[in-house]
């Protein structure tokens, strides 16, 4: 569902907008106190769950060893940060479907934290294999991966492209480069898609070599692209 997510390019943006979100739907009713104390909650769930992420990502990439270090992440947690992730027993109908909801818009939101925390060189990636591993949205992390300082453009495209998607969707070029981040340089996925399969393995000696032409498109296409 991925509440909220046209209305903000800043990452920062979209996780407070997840923490407004998650509040209202949750407790629409409470006291100021009550907001600002189940805020401060989630706010450090979702930045500690973000860093277990990105620690477990660089020791195996294996999907079935991540979710099995998932289950004793949680089970080790606090039962205050355990309620996050764990929906009460016994929901149907619409409140099951309500718990449901929260839980894959928090996933949504560490997944955001994810992708900002790395910067250029590791954020994109790790959002990518989050989604994977967590079956959120992959074109959320491919939307942030045309940039100039991420060496793993390559190797994320030819990974997405096994998803089988032919979906067109904005890109935003450069992101981790831009100060304001609404006014981020966006194309189209198509225009990326075009650079990378433009790079021919032949003419290129090395997979070193074709990353750095690849790069080189990218800057090439923001400076081809005016601002929003």
């Amino acid at each position: 569902m991925e509440i909220l997510n046209e209305k903000h390019i800043d990452l920062t943006g979209k996780v407070d907008a997840f923490f407004r979100w998650y509040y209202d739907t949750k407790y629409a009713y409470s006291t100021i106190e009550v907001y600002e104390r189940e805020i401060e909650c989630l706010s450090i769930f979702v930045e500690s769950f973000a860093e277990w992420f990105e620690k477990t990502i660089e020791e195996t990439d294996e999907k079935e060893k991540v979710i099995e270090l998932f289950a004793e992440y949680v089970a080790n947690l606090d039962s205050k940060a355990k309620h996050f992730v764990t929906p009460p027993n016994n929901l149907t109908g619409g409140e099951y479907e309500k718990e449901e909801n929260l839980y894959i818009e928090l996933l949504n939101a560490v997944m955001y934290r994810v992708i900002e925390r790395g910067g250029a060189k590791n954020g994109p990636r790790r959002g990518l294999a989050f989604a994977q591993n967590f079956s959120l949205d992959a074109k959320i992390p491919m939307m942030y991966a045309p940039d100039r300082d991420n060496t793993d453009l390559l190797s994320m495209y030819n990974s997405y492209q096994k998803l089988n998607s032919d979906e067109d969707f904005t890109c935003y070029i450069n992101y981790f480069q831009t100060d304001y981040k609404e006014e981020c340089r966006e194309v189209p996925f198509s225009q990326v898609s075009e650079i990378v399969n433009s790079i021919d393995v032949i003419t290129a000696e090395s997979e070193d070599e074709r990353i750095f032409l690849i790069r080189e498109g990218i800057a090439e296409l923001e400076k081809q692209t005016t601002r929003k």
